[in-house]
């Protein structure tokens, strides 16, 4: 199970633009929760 876990978050990671955006955000701003505010929007209407 924690494999398929596993296995299923590395497919996100590469194939949805959405959880790249989140993936790099991330990293951009450590401790910054505000920055999904402003773009989450934005993916969900596209």
């Amino acid at each position: 199970m924690v494999v398929d876990l596993t296995l299923e978050l590395a497919r996100l990671m590469e194939q949805e633009p959405s959880v790249r955006s989140a993936t790099r955000l991330s990293r951009e701003r450590p401790g910054t929760d505000s920055w999904a505010q402003v773009w989450m929007p934005t993916v969900r209407t596209a």
